[in-house]
């Protein structure tokens, strides 16, 4: 069923205090789109696809050029190189807008239990930072440009032990997000949270509980 479409003065958009929009995205009564809905990459790629249509809306009012935000780095690696640590990385391309490209990087560093610092500025993809022998480190990474700074890479450490009896390169392959398992049989249907409550990137607010009502 479709409904009619009409123009409207919302007062919403037209009185705002700031630059608004109404979006009408997803329907909590409709299963296949909740399944998207509780996708972290998809709630990744739906805000950024809205972030995009307003700095273009922006740029078009005020006659400005504009510079989309650079997306998070990819295959980061941290090697030890005797005193030091190689980091290395590539940066990740926005097949939609080629504006998006990094043009510097912020190598962010933490010592044991510390904060991570305040990052220090590289050009190309790849670094060699010195290291204290038996202090951990770890690093994490953005990309930037004009659009301003990328979300942060994941977090990679490196120890360089006095006594060391060789070198133990460990590989994360676990970089999965995903929503909650879900099912859908000829009369019920909804999210097993007991099965797999999913993966969301660092936190979630979207859950207030597991579903408890499954009947169609």
């Amino acid at each position: 069923p479709s409904r009619g479409i009409w123009h409207r003065s919302y007062v919403e958009t037209r009185i705002p205090a700031v630059p608004s929009l109404i979006i009408e995205l997803l329907s909590h009564q409709n299963f296949a789109d909740m399944r998207y809905a509780h996708h972290p990459a998809f709630q990744f790629t739906v805000a950024r696809a809205i972030y995009k249509a307003s700095l273009r809306y922006l740029s078009e009012m005020y006659g400005t050029g504009y510079v989309v935000q650079p997306l998070p780095i990819t295959t980061f690696s941290a090697v030890l190189k005797n005193d030091s640590v190689q980091l290395r990385w590539k940066p990740a391309t926005d097949k939609l807008e080629e504006s998006a490209y990094p043009t510097a990087y912020k190598v962010y560093t933490r010592k044991e239990d510390g904060s991570f610092d305040n990052g220090v500025l590289v050009k190309g993809n790849s670094c060699m930072l010195p290291i204290e022998k038996d202090v951990l480190y770890r690093y994490k990474i953005t990309a930037l440009n004009q659009g301003g700074e990328s979300f942060p890479s994941e977090i990679l450490s490196a120890y360089h032990a006095k006594n060391n009896q060789g070198t133990v390169l460990i590989v994360n392959a676990f970089d999965r997000t995903s929503g909650p398992a879900s099912f859908n049989t000829p009369t019920h249907q909804g999210f097993a949270m007991h099965q797999d409550p999913g993966m969301p990137y660092l936190h979630t607010p979207a859950y207030c509980g597991a579903q408890i009502g499954f009947d169609k």
